[in-house]
């Protein structure tokens, strides 16, 4: 998993901002979603932090899924796809 965030400093504290979760694993889609269910338990993660899953067994190239509760699924053809899909996911007011 990785995980694109940045950090706050505020007042000596510092804050972690996790903007977005890149998962790619081995397995089906359900059983990934269901990772994504134990990660979301931290208080930083929850169901607001965008989550796209890319190349799971049941996807096709170029196709692009909305699971809901914030997670997405691709296979991009090749990286600028998938950086496009980001672009339009963060740019996104709620979800795609």
């Amino acid at each position: 998993m990785k995980v694109i965030n940045s950090v706050i400093k505020n007042n000596a504290r510092t804050i972690l901002v996790i903007n977005l979760m890149l998962i790619s694993l081995d397995g089906k889609i359900s059983d990934i979603v269901a990772g994504i269910d134990r990660i979301r338990e931290h208080p930083a993660l929850r169901e607001n932090v965008p989550t796209i899953i890319f190349c799971a067994e049941e996807s096709k190239e170029a196709d692009e899924s909305n699971i809901g509760r914030n997670i997405y699924f691709t296979c991009p053809d090749n990286f600028n796809n998938l950086r496009n899909f980001i672009s339009r996911l963060l740019r996104s007011p709620k979800s795609l």
